[in-house]
Formats: structure tokens, sequence, C-alpha cells
């Protein structure tokens, strides 16, 4: 998770696949209300946040991108004009399994620099392939 200013906030590897009762619970724990969320499946996630706290689920905005709004029949209040394809997160996140087993054995310090250090690689080849 990330904020407006591209700061992480957050750090979660779901074991089991996307669950919008686990994001919701990160999305409690790390933003404060008022905050705008952009997330693939937003409307099944606003109810699950609801659901673990009214007041922060309310006062936070959810919305699901362009690439995944089309497949959405749910409320056009959800969907949003913002120029994220938020599938290049979920194949980095993806991508992120691979270290599951040291991250898990690490200091919260040592698997921050590890992310990040594979991060700033992930990032360096992506802009060298364009």
């Amino acid at each position: 998770m990330i904020c407006e200013h591209c700061v992480p906030v957050g750090l979660s590897l779901n074991h089991h696949g996307e669950s919008t009762k686990v994001i919701s619970a990160q999305v409690l724990c790390h933003l404060p209300p008022n905050s705008s969320i952009i997330y693939d499946h937003s409307c099944g996630l606003k109810s699950a946040t609801i659901n673990l706290n009214a007041k922060h689920g309310f006062q936070t905005s959810f919305h699901i991108d362009k690439f995944h709004g089309t497949n959405h029949l749910c409320s056009p209040a959800f969907k949003c004009d913002f120029a994220i394809n938020s599938s290049a997160s979920e194949q980095l996140n993806a991508s992120l399994h691979k270290f599951e087993t040291i991250l898990y054995n690490s200091r919260q310090d040592t698997a921050l620099a590890i992310i990040l250090a594979y991060l700033i690689e992930y990032a360096q080849l992506k802009n060298t392939k364009v």
C-alpha cells in the first residue's frame, strides 16, 4: 500500500490469493479515514471494510480503475477516470512471492531493504524494455 506521495504505508503478503477481508484489515490498519483506494474489486472491499469498521468504511473512497471497471456491474460511483491500471501492481505483487521464505525469516528492516532492492531492479528492467 502506498499513499498519494508514493510512500509505502503498509505491506502484507497474502498466502491464499486476494481476499477483501484481508485487504480491508490492512486498510483499517494503515490508512486514515478519508483516504482513496483504487482496487480491482472495490465494491466488495468497501462492504468488507464497512463490516469491520462502519465509520472508517463510509469515510473512505473506493474506486475501480478503467481496466477492471469494464468487468464490473456495480455502481458507477466506484468507477474512476484515473489513468491507472492496477493489473501492473498485481503482476508486481505476484512476483514478490518468490521472496516469501527469506522475508518471513528476516527482521523488518532487512525485509524492507530486500523488497526495496528488488523494486528498484524491477523498475530498471521494465524501463529498459520499453
